[in-house]
């Protein structure tokens, strides 16, 4: 080694080096190298490289590093400019922040001078933007938020998505809060120039509309108490019910103050909830009112003079079988039923639009059709009648409806003809064998459009048409297909006219004999039909009723024909009309529980003259709703207070009469009756009775009756009262148990 290397090595303080020799010898050499190798190995040993922490590597936030060596007594030199630490080089003391990538070297030195070799160490610094913050905190909110974005990292752009989908650059940038309506979620991410995008910050909120406030609270009053709801979202729909059951979006919409009026030990318990736009429906608020009415009042009405809607002209409809004309009807080459057309006449005198006669025409395949035409063309030109003429589906032969409408069309005056009725209850064709078990809507609908455009190719006009005429029980199979009918309605694939439900109370079976008094024997079936009907409606059709009566297949001897048919009918028809429904047609046939009325046909030589045998009391019931219902009235609004089985409807019609009738289905309940009718002074009472309500003759309303009547004209004298208003306040003295009483007011 020469002297120049190793005065190097001891200026950069690498090591010691000790040589000894007296005189030149070939060994020198060889004892300043052994010398030196001792002197240098002996340093190496004493003192290791630093050592770093954390390890090197990449990273994506700032490090801490920490230099140390194994060694006591040492000190470390490092520098981050890639030249060799020197004794000269910066000297460790603390932990270095490393903020951006950075390349150490390092070397220990001992305190006797002897330097460690050389230890390397690099951190790749990749820092991510800071995640932004979300405010305010996600969750279930009772009003609409405003969601607000924020990011620490200087310069930083945020960018978000509301779909669940993760963000991109591409992604909207925030530039202001963030309208949270319902569920809306939000994932967010930041980026900046120098920085990659920051982990994503998500956060969901759920708006859900406050509960409305009912006031006053739950409690027992014993007169009229006023009912006010709110609800703290501005514009907020509130819907209520107030027979206990929870209210939907298809309940009465508060609209003003409830008026609770008294009522004998009777409980209403008020739910209500809260919609609005952005919102989920609120929970529902509940306040039970307890109320009194005085001794002997069975019911309290108060009835508001500003109508409701409008009862359509043809409202009320029968429905026939379609070999019934010929035989029922008559015609004038073989003598006509008269009395027939005086109780037609009894329904329709107080209408201006014709009544609407539903001709149940499938699975005749086209055998009896022509003999009906004469009998329904001269019916037509003594009453005010007109046509839904059925055509034939059961078959599944388009043919056959072709001829059936050509039929009707060449035989009956096509003024008459209201619509063509396609089929006949096409959702029950799996049950009786018209079709396969797999056979549902979507197996209907296509045969619809083809029946329905080739009756119009054939005919040449543009006749409208009926549908779907559904009469399944089965609740689950009836909402299936009426969902597939609301579905077709709005996309235009399916447009009759008129769409047509059919509605039975129930079937067959064992029942109590006063079934049809039970409340639910009125509104159950009604309940699925209301949205039906609105869904029709926004496709521009009307929607019928077009097959009702108490029990399909015939109805029950001992309940369809008794006196709480009368009653049910009554109250029936206001419901239906109190629905937005546009008209009921009620099924009749000859020989069965559920007729109206039965004829006795004195054929002789050919030739025919007819007489009542048998008015039913469900004519009754058609005749009340007839006279309150009819010269264009339009139903009123009714707030009834009573614990019994009672209904009170109103109209008033286009002669300013009021029409107030009142139903008690109660079998034990009597007492009077209390009317408010603003703007009227005096009311005329008929009252329609029997001695009870399973009577299937002896029925009389205003004293009047159909028994023994042959010619379809009612009997005996007219009975009435009048009642007069007294401090605002109408009184019927007395409600007989399972009864109805019709009250004509004037002004």
């Amino acid at each position: 080694m020469h002297l120049h290397s190793l005065n190097s090595l001891l200026e950069n303080g690498i090591g010691t080096i000790l040589i000894s020799y007296r005189k030149p010898s070939f060994l020198a050499p060889a004892i300043i190298s052994l010398a030196l190798f001792i002197v240098l190995g002996k340093a190496a040993a004493s003192t290791v490289p630093p050592a770093y922490s954390p390890a090197s590597g990449g990273y994506h936030s700032v490090q801490t590093v920490t230099i140390s060596d194994a060694a006591s007594g040492t000190t470390i030199y490092y520098t981050t400019n890639g030249s060799v630490p020197t004794n000269k080089s910066t000297r460790y003391s603390k932990p270095i922040t490393v903020s951006a990538s950075t390349n150490f070297q390092a070397i220990a030195i001992a305190s006797g001078g002897s330097a460690s070799a050389v230890s390397k160490a690099w951190y790749t610094i990749t820092l991510n933007a800071a995640t932004p913050a979300i405010s305010p905190i996600p969750g279930t909110y009772n009003a609409i938020q405003s969601v607000t974005l924020t990011d620490s990292t200087p310069g930083a752009s945020i960018h978000y998505t509301l779909d669940g989908t993760y963000p991109s650059t591409s992604s909207p940038v925030y530039k202001g809060p963030i309208k949270a309506t319902t569920t809306t979620s939000i994932i967010a991410t930041a980026v900046a120039p120098t920085f990659n995008a920051s982990s994503a910050v998500r956060g969901t909120y759920t708006i859900v509309a406050p509960a409305p406030s009912i006031s006053p609270e739950a409690g027992t009053f014993t007169d009229s108490t006023k009912i006010t709801m709110s609800d703290a979202v501005s514009g907020a729909i509130i819907h209520y019910t107030k027979d206990g059951s929870t209210p939907t979006a298809s309940s009465p919409v508060y609209s003003g103050t409830i008026t609770v009026a008294p009522q004998r030990t009777t409980t209403e318990v008020y739910q209500a909830i809260a919609t609005a736009s952005g919102y989920y429906q609120s929970s529902p608020s509940l306040a039970t009112f307890i109320v009194t009415l005085p001794a002997g009042v069975l019911a309290q009405a108060t009835v508001k003079t500003t109508p409701k809607l409008t009862i359509p002209p043809n409202f009320m409809g029968l429905s026939m079988y379609w070999n019934f004309p010929s035989g029922l009807i008559g015609q004038a080459s073989t003598g006509v039923n008269q009395p027939y057309r005086t109780l037609l006449k009894n329904l329709t005198e107080y209408y201006t639009a014709p009544m609407m006669i539903r001709v149940l025409g499938d699975d005749s395949e086209n055998s009896d059709i022509q003999a009906d035409t004469e009998p329904l063309t001269e019916l037509a030109q003594a009453v005010n009648v007109d046509y839904i003429l059925g055509v034939d589906l059961w078959h599944a032969n388009v043919s056959i409806a072709e001829a059936e409408a050509s039929t009707w069309m060449n035989g009956i005056p096509n003024d008459l003809i209201e619509a063509f009725e396609i089929g006949n209850e096409p959702d029950v064709y799996p049950v009786n064998g018209a079709r396969s078990s797999s056979y549902l809507f979507a197996n209907y609908l296509p045969q619809f459009q083809e029946w329905q455009k080739a009756i119009e190719s054939s005919t040449s006009s543009s006749f409208h048409t009926t549908g779907p005429s559904y009469g399944v029980e089965d609740r689950y199979q009836r909402l299936t297909w009426i969902a597939g009918a609301q579905s077709a309605f709005a996309s235009g694939k399916m447009n009759p006219s008129i769409v047509s439900q059919h509605a039975y109370v129930t079937g067959p079976g064992t029942y109590p004999k006063d079934y049809l008094l039970e409340p639910g024997s009125t509104l159950n079936m009604l309940n699925d039909f209301s949205v039906y009907a609105a869904s029709a409606h926004q496709a521009g059709s009307l929607f019928r009723l077009g097959e009702m009566n108490s029990i399909w297949g015939g109805g029950i001897a001992g309940i369809s024909n008794t006196f709480s048919a009368a009653l049910w009918s009554i109250d029936m028809m206001f419901n239906v009309a109190n629905l937005g429904i546009d008209g009921v047609n009620w099924h009749s046939g000859q020989g069965t529980a559920y007729q109206l009325f039965q004829f006795y046909d004195h054929a002789s030589g050919g030739k025919h003259t007819f007489t009542v045998t048998q008015v039913n009391p469900i004519y009754y019931g058609l005749l009340v709703f007839a006279e309150t219902a009819g010269r264009g009235a339009k139903l009123l609004p009714v707030t009834t207070s009573t614990d019994a089985n009672v209904s009170i409807w109103a109209t008033v019609d286009n002669t300013s009469t009021a029409h107030v009738v009142v139903i008690n289905k109660d079998e034990n309940a009597t007492g009077s009756v209390h009317i408010t009718l603003p703007g009227y002074t005096t009311g005329t009472v008929r009252y329609l009775s029997a001695a009870d309500y399973s009577a299937t003759n002896g029925v009389t309303f205003g004293g009047q009756t159909f028994d023994e009547s042959t010619d379809g004209a009612l009997r005996g004298s007219l009975m009435t009262s009048t009642i007069s208003e007294s401090g605002g306040v109408f009184t019927l003295p007395n409600m007989p148990i399972t009864s109805a009483a019709v009250i004509d007011f004037v002004k």
